[in-house]
């Protein structure tokens, strides 16, 4: 279905992924496979540049978590600018879905997305 989106939406999936992470104390558990099985390009992507790093903790399964404080300002300084620098009706499309993503996201606890 992420063809079929706009930069808005897309740019409001984007941002509620990296401000679910953010607001999460513990990071986000690992695909069943571990952190070798995960597909999300979000998380692929952050790990990549050092900003999520795997934990394994010996009380449950691995980890993302944040690398640190300063990653967790970088990217929501970046999250709170995606949908600021569209244009004026991209923009409404963008805070619409991040409204939206805020209602689901309070009924299900922070995990990587399904692999498209």
């Amino acid at each position: 279905d992420g063809g079929a989106m706009g930069p808005g939406q897309s740019a409001a999936q984007l941002a509620g992924v990296v401000r679910q992470l953010c607001a999460s104390s513990d990071g986000v558990a690992a695909p069943a496979g571990g952190i070798g099985a995960l597909q999300d390009p979000v998380y692929i992507a952050l790990l990549d540049v050092g900003l999520v790093v795997p934990r394994w903790p010996a009380s449950s399964d691995p980890r993302l978590v944040l690398a640190s404080k300063l990653a967790r300002s970088v990217l929501l300084a970046w999250a709170d600018t995606l949908c600021a620098e569209l244009p004026l009706k991209q923009r409404l499309e963008c805070n619409f879905w991040l409204w939206r993503l805020r209602g689901s996201n309070s009924e299900s606890k922070a995990s990587p997305r399904p692999a498209a």
